[in-house]
C-alpha cells in the first residue's frame, strides 16, 4: 500500500473519513493488504468479502470505504460512540466472530503508529474532532 500512500491519504480525505482510520483499518483487517483475502485484490479493508470485490488500486477501494461508511452513517455513528460506535456498525458482534473492541483498539494502534489519530473525527479541511473511542 506504501506507493499509493497519497492517492489512500487524498481519497480518504475527500470522502470524509480520517486516513489515520483508514490506516489502521487497513492494519487490523490485513496487514495493510498483504494477508488474507486482500492479497491481489486492492482490498485491505475486507470490504464485499463475500461478494469476491476487488479494486483496480487502494484509492479505489478506499473511496469505496468512505462511501460505504458514509451510508452507515459515519459521522453521527462517531459523534455517538466515536470509534467504536463506527466499529461496532462496519464489523458487528456475531459477524466473523468479531470483538468490536478489540478491533477498535487494534486501529487505533496502528493508525498512531502511522503519525496520525484515528480516535478523531475528520470534519473537512485539515480540521478534526475528538471523541472517545
Amino acid at each position: 500500500m506504501a506507493s499509493e500512500a497519497r492517492g489512500i491519504y487524498n481519497a480518504a480525505l475527500s470522502g470524509g473519513i480520517n486516513p489515520a482510520f483508514v490506516a489502521g483499518l487497513a492494519s487490523a483487517e490485513s496487514g495493510y493488504g498483504s494477508q488474507g483475502y486482500a492479497v491481489g485484490k486492492h482490498n485491505p479493508f475486507g470490504l464485499g468479502v463475500h461478494l469476491g470485490w476487488r479494486f483496480n488500486s487502494y484509492a479505489d477501494a478506499t473511496k469505496k470505504l468512505a462511501k460505504t461508511l458514509n451510508g452507515l452513517g459515519y459521522p453521527k455513528l462517531f459523534k455517538q460512540g466515536g470509534l467504536a460506535g463506527v466499529i461496532g456498525q462496519y464489523t458487528p458482534y456475531g459477524d466473523a466472530s468479531n470483538d468490536p473492541m478489540a478491533h477498535t483498539r487494534s486501529i487505533i494502534s496502528a493508525g498512531r503508529r502511522t503519525g496520525g489519530d484515528p480516535s478523531r473525527l475528520y470534519i473537512g479541511r485539515g480540521r478534526s474532532e475528538e471523541h472517545t473511542s
